[in-house]
């Protein structure tokens, strides 16, 4: 099934408003004489009345200090009236954001943008988005604290909602001709499992299944397997898939060459697998203070508004300082008076595909052969100016039929069924609760226990000098190596997981005095098998860095997020050039002098890039050749080989009739790049590494683009393109919390205020602002620059 990329929504969208908006009104749309109307129109969006306000709500006294960067800190007496002015609050600076993605989430763009998407909200409700919420949901709503968040939160957002008219309403209802409708609970829940879709969305299951049986087994294990690098150097272990008989032992007999001459695939995920993170904390014995700290920055798409919101809550309950998303209540990266906590993505895979042997109608599915009946369930998508479209989606024990025969789809693989962790009703919302209201390491672990998909790692550290690290999730036991890698024989009750693993790898006041996850595997070679999508490069260069200091302080935690070294460039330099021992470019020099920096001015950075992707494209012209290629081998993979086996078949080009070896490759790569070098200097790191923050509309003039960056994917500062840092987080836990941070963005969902966008440059220059959690109202008074009163 065509799943359309949130990339390529709105281009038609918009061409067709810039012809309409010079037009008569045509249904819901504005003509341009509604859209700048001087009363109404977009100009009111720039009058922004942001000052000393008193409002009449049915709640206690409630104070909304906004300090110099307009983040708001809320004090209250209690926890329901805490909630709806966060609702309140982050509504005022966010509706169309929250309420967009809403839409997004559930499948329901068609009600805005009409037929045309219709596609996308089919696909979004086939993988079970809505009623993975709903489900959830339900749970949520029996738990009585958990009932009173969402409907608090709901309430405030809905109060706001009551104060606007057309001229207050945010820009895009304006450019885009809707209104906002009234928040629900179930879209603070669809706001979640948006995030959760994101974080765990990836798969490669199609795309390794070919692999496998295009291969073989022995090649596949040398190019894709499981393992983990040591420590800080670049040896590494590995997981070894068993070497059996016959491959379709391991990936079904449904998988014959039929199969891989179809070429069939999924369609491509909006995830990034770089999605991930840097988190890490040091014990007091590793602390210029003697306190704890902690570090974070969680690695997400990079947009404007932002997908954070900065926020201070504070209840005779509670008193919390982080980073909220818009439509959800809680801190979801934060800290209080006791603890600090931060959190990056687990990468452990949560999706499994299953091959099915269907009766034609759908009415039916084979298991352990007996032929047992599929469920249903019809949705109704509604369709802007045109008739609701009814769409039927058949489930199975695995889970819900994703693409089937009414689908038009190419060489979309049909009738294969999906299961999804994140389809299991669970209750997210009730671990943030947990920390926001932690004071302490029991009460920290008793609220992640709650937290089930997508699978995270979340990093903690506390007033009393405690440090941990837990991952945590909902991850599949398997019965034996290498299941859930590959697409999984539907027709056995045998590759069905029956129960999850239940001691999850974790890290509590380590011997070595720090601990730390950036999207790495966890797990020892050990018990229990399990597949990721995991990154190790970015741990490699923390454990290194970690280990090697002895004191260290907020100004270093600073500078290790900020660091721009590359380390598979620091891994691989040496060796590559080792192999060019007789070549006496000017080049060579240079990259034996280079320190492995990606500034945005460096120049070797450029060099070394172009050289390791011609590299790639030489060493895996074979894999190219498949109609099903997706992604190289990792680059770890293909460094090793060069290193240990430079003979091997896999250099030799099938281009050429020559019998290449890496040393060939190598060479071959590096006189290209160099050659065209000497004609022109290296572009600097900056102009080819732009990064692209862009407005949910993609409409060039709402965000920020081609800005020049340092980092790389491969670096601690991991910025590339649209993703990266999202937000950067340090927080030493003393008597009182000391806190800095900053989030690429600004708090306004506005794109006519100051606050739109005003965080980006400083965020840019790696700068950084102190996060302050005020122990009373009357102490955020001293530096309110305004103040919002609810009676």
């Amino acid at each position: 099934m065509k799943k359309l990329s949130l990339g390529f929504i709105f281009p038609l969208v918009v061409l067709t408003l810039l012809i309409i908006l010079f037009s008569n009104q045509i249904g819901q749309i504005p003509s341009v004489g509604q859209f700048l109307n001087p009363y109404r129109g977009f100009v009111q969006n720039e009058k922004e009345n942001r000052g000393d306000q008193k409002m009449n709500f049915d709640v206690a006294h409630t104070e909304i200090i906004f300090d110099e960067r307009s983040v708001p800190h809320i004090f209250t007496e209690n926890d329901e009236d805490l909630y709806f002015a966060q609702g309140f609050v982050t509504a005022s600076d966010r509706l169309w954001q929250m309420d967009f993605l809403s839409y997004v989430s559930a499948g329901r763009l068609s009600e805005i943008f009409g037929i045309e998407y219709l596609t996308y909200d089919r696909w979004q409700r086939r993988i079970g988005m809505l009623s993975s919420a709903q489900s959830s949901l339900a749970l949520m709503e029996e738990d009585s604290t958990m009932k009173m968040v969402l409907d608090n939160y709901s309430k405030g957002v809905n109060q706001y909602i009551a104060t606007l008219d057309k001229a207050s309403l945010p820009f895009e209802y304006k450019f885009l001709g809707y209104k906002p409708e009234k928040w629900t609970n179930l879209k603070s829940v669809l706001i979640i499992k948006y995030m959760a879709a994101t974080l765990s969305g990836y798969e490669e299951d199609v795309h390794a299944t070919h692999m496998l049986a295009a291969l073989g087994q022995r090649d596949y294990r040398k190019l894709f397997p499981d393992y983990k690098m040591e420590s800080d150097s670049l040896n590494f272990s590995q997981w070894t898939l068993p070497l059996l008989l016959n491959d379709s032992i391991l990936v079904g007999e449904h998988v014959d060459y039929d199969f891989i001459k179809s070429a069939s695939r999924l369609t491509e995920s909006e995830y990034n697998p770089k999605h991930g993170s840097n988190s890490w904390v040091i014990s007091p014995e590793k602390s210029e203070s003697g306190n704890a700290i902690l570090s974070n920055d969680p690695h997400l798409d990079l947009t404007v508004p932002a997908i954070w919101y900065e926020i201070q809550l504070s209840s005779n309950e509670m008193n919390t300082y982080g980073y909220s998303i818009p439509g959800a209540p809680g801190v979801i990266i934060g800290f209080n008076e006791n603890i600090s906590w931060g959190i990056t993505n687990g990468a452990t895979d949560s999706k499994d595909w299953y091959k099915l042997d269907l009766a034609e109608d759908y009415s039916s599915y084979k298991m352990d052969g007996v032929w047992k009946k599929t469920n249903y369930i019809v949705e109704e998508i509604t369709i802007k100016d045109n008739e609701s479209y009814f769409d039927t989606i058949y489930r199975t024990e695995h889970g819900p039929i994703a693409v089937d025969n009414t689908v038009d789809g190419g060489k979309e693989i049909k009738n294969f069924a999906m299961s999804w962790q994140m389809h299991k009703p669970s209750n997210e919302y009730l671990a943030i609760y947990g920390l926001n209201h932690a004071s302490n390491y029991d009460e920290f672990k008793d609220a992640i226990a709650h937290f089930k998909n997508p699978i995270q790692n979340f990093m903690y550290a506390d007033n009393k000098g405690n440090i941990a690290m837990h991952h945590q999730g909902n991850i599949n036991k398997r019965s034996e190596v290498g299941q859930g890698r590959f697409i999984l024989e539907g027709n056995t009750s045998a590759s069905i997981p029956t129960e999850m693993i239940k001691d999850l790898p974790y890290e509590f006041n380590p011997d070595k005095g720090y601990s730390f996850s950036a999207n790495n595997n966890p797990f020892d070679w050990g018990e229990n098998y399990v597949n990721g999508y995991y990154s190790t490069l970015r741990a490699n260069k923390i454990n290194e860095l970690l280990a090697m200091s002895d004191k260290m302080n907020i100004d270093d935690m600073k500078s290790m997020q900020l660091d721009n070294t590359n380390r598979f460039a620091e891994l691989a330099v040496p060796i590559l050039i080792d192999f060019l021992k007789d070549n006496e470019s000017q080049f060579i020099d240079q990259l034996n002098d280079w320190d492995y920096q990606y500034t945005k001015e460096a120049t070797l950075a450029s060099f070394f890039t172009e050289w390791w992707e011609l590299i790639r494209f030489y060493t895996w012209d074979e894999l190219i050749k498949y109609d099903f290629f997706l992604y190289y081998p990792d680059d770890i993979i293909l460094l090793d080989l060069i290193r240990k086996t430079p003979e091997d078949s896999f250099f030799n080009r099938i281009s050429t009739d020559k019998q290449e070896t890496a040393k060939d490759i190598i060479l071959l790569s590096f006189e290209e790049v160099a050659d065209k070098y000497k004609r022109a200097p290296p572009s600097e790191w900056g102009e080819l590494n732009t990064i692209q923050m862009e407005h949910f509309t993609r409409i060039e003039a709402l965000g920020k683009s081609d800005v020049a960056s340092g980092g790389h994917p491969n670096a601690l500062n991991a910025l590339s393109k649209n993703w990266g840092p999202s937000l950067r987080m340090i927080v030493e836990m003393g008597e009182h919390p000391q806190a800095y941070g900053i989030y690429a963005g600004g708090q306004s969902g506005n794109p006519g205020s100051q606050g739109y966008d005003e965080f980006v440059d400083t965020w840019l220059k790696g700068e950084y602002f102190e996060l302050n959690l005020y122990k009373s109202a009357q102490e955020a008074k001293e530096d309110a620059v305004y103040s919002w009163i609810f009676n």
